[in-house]
């Protein structure tokens, strides 16, 4: 058979490649959990330091990338190709199963039930309104799909930190102080107050084990020796805090996706949704606000606890201060929700790529085609008066120069709303990370004994100042009206020159 297989066949092709995807991925999760939970370990007294190639060496105790950093970006590299290699296939399943389940509903219908048929014209229009309604959905629902696993790794890192690293340093200090006070207390009494001293601090070398795994920092603070930041355990536990909080966050906003687009698929959201299911869609369009309100709420809370994370774990003293797991994860989510909280203003605030408009149904009641009434010549008119009447163009024509004009008048509303969009990323990224450069260089001063001097002082204050005008003018942008002010050279231009000249002299 050399035509296109039926919707039957080619969703049994599609359960069938995603099987073999998903085992695809299993074997690359397990890769990856191995290669990266195997850590080359570098003290004296392991026979890895006499035989390098005991461990893979793609990461370090830390998580750090190590020795092998070819093996630990191809295998995430792989990692990151074969998930989305899952996800599109999972799309193409699902839209396979629906193509079934409406190849087999219309199959069943009778041709007289038919009574109703849409033209081209209101098809194009019914499929874009309904394309436009779930598009963005559909975006950032594989976003904070991608933020959820983020998260994950997240967690996984700042346990694997904590068990193998902050652990292990803690029960020691706490071993070598029992013993040193085993071995004060045998020089100074005899054999049966030394039985009785070594059971009770025994016994307290137990209790205090006991309630170790919520005094590791504490422990840490006081036996420190240099090896080891103070800050260090603070911050892991908050990484693992901020993953965990992550995940969950980012599941609730799946879930409500899954919600909006389950509901827009039901009410009136059909591929050919009738003129009669205007007014439903219109209502669901609506209300879609709530739940549009209710990620953006989401969205700014991982976005605020995430940006606080990235910013501890990868300064000084944080676990993160090398490149590796933690360090790219960290980031990552963060840019992430970055993504995700600007597309939920832009579509909060209604700002739109200026190509399409994306009103739904309510645009295509609009911008359905008029024709211009042409009036006949009156037959008591004679042709040859020279009154000109007959030169007169008919209505149409008129229509015509209408049409240039609206064209013209939407090219220019296009170009408008295109360049606001554009300012209005671009001012929010440049306030978000100059926020996280003033953080940085105030965290770092704050590890300097000595006083800071002028030029110190201008690299904490320089990022601030930037990111309070960048704020102001993204704030500008939301609203056409106010956005006249920041488009004008007087405001937005004196402004932007202004950040240009801080960040170089920075």
């Amino acid at each position: 058979n050399t035509g296109s297989p039926s919707p039957t066949e080619a969703l049994n092709l599609s359960w069938r490649l995603l099987a073999v995807v998903i085992v695809i991925f299993a074997a690359q999760a397990y890769n990856v959990t191995y290669i990266m939970l195997s850590p080359r370990i570098t003290t004296e007294t392991d026979s890895a330091s006499e035989n390098p190639f005991h461990s893979l060496a793609a990461v370090d105790l830390l998580g750090h990338v190590s020795d092998n950093a070819n093996l630990y970006y191809l295998t995430w590299l792989s990692e990151c190709l074969t998930l989305a290699l899952c996800y599109q296939t999972v799309t193409a399943t699902v839209r396979a199963y629906r193509a079934v389940q409406v190849f087999r509903r219309d199959s069943n219908l009778l041709p007289a039930t038919s009574w109703y048929i849409l033209s081209s014209y209101e098809d194009e229009e019914s499929r874009h309104a309904w394309y436009q309604s779930v598009y963005r959905l559909r975006i950032r629902t594989g976003i904070w799909t991608a933020a959820f696993l983020t998260c994950l790794v997240i967690t996984a890192s700042s346990q694997f930190i904590w068990k193998e690293v902050l652990w292990p340093y803690a029960t020691s200090d706490d071993e070598e102080a029992a013993a040193s006070d085993d071995a004060v207390n045998a020089g100074d009494d005899d054999s049966a107050v030394q039985e009785n001293e070594a059971q009770s601090s025994a016994q307290d070398y137990m209790e205090s084990l006991r309630g170790l795994h919520f005094s590791v920092c504490q422990t840490i603070v006081v036996n420190s020796d240099g090896d080891i930041p103070v800050a260090m355990c603070r911050r892991t536990a908050m990484a693992w805090l901020a993953g965990v909080l992550g995940m969950i966050l980012s599941a609730t906003a799946i879930a409500i996706h899954w919600v909006g687009r389950t509901t827009s698929t039901s009410n009136g959201g059909t591929a050919t949704p009738t003129a009669s299911q205007a007014n439903m869609f219109r209502r669901l369009l609506d209300n879609h606000r709530v739940p549009l309100g209710a990620e953006l709420v989401l969205s700014i809370i991982v976005l605020i606890l995430l940006g606080y994370n990235a910013f501890l774990t990868t300064s000084i003293q944080g676990p993160a201060n090398n490149v590796g797991n933690l360090y790219y994860a960290s980031w990552l989510a963060f840019l992430m929700l970055i993504r995700i909280c600007l597309g939920c203003l832009e579509e909060w605030y209604q700002v739109e790529e200026g190509k399409e408009p994306t009103g739904g149904l309510t645009s295509f009641t609009q911008r359905s085609p008029t024709k211009a009434a042409y009036e006949a010549p009156s037959i008591m008119r004679d042709p040859l008066d020279g009154n000109g009447d007959e030169a007169a163009p008919p209505s149409q024509n008129h229509s015509e120069v209408s049409d240039t004009t609206s064209k013209s008048n939407n090219s220019l509303v296009d170009q408008f709303e295109k360049d606001r969009v554009k300012r209005l990323r671009t001012y929010f990224c440049l306030s978000i990370f100059s926020t996280i450069c003033a953080a940085s260089a105030h965290d770092a001063a704050a590890n300097e004994e000595e006083a800071l001097n002028k030029v110190q002082r201008y690299i904490i204050l320089a990022p601030a100042i930037v990111a309070s005008i960048s704020l102001i003018l993204f704030i500008l942008c939301l609203s056409r009206r106010c956005y006249l002010v920041a488009s004008h050279f007087c405001v937005g231009g004196t402004l932007s020159v202004i950040c240009f000249g801080i960040w170089m002299a920075d």
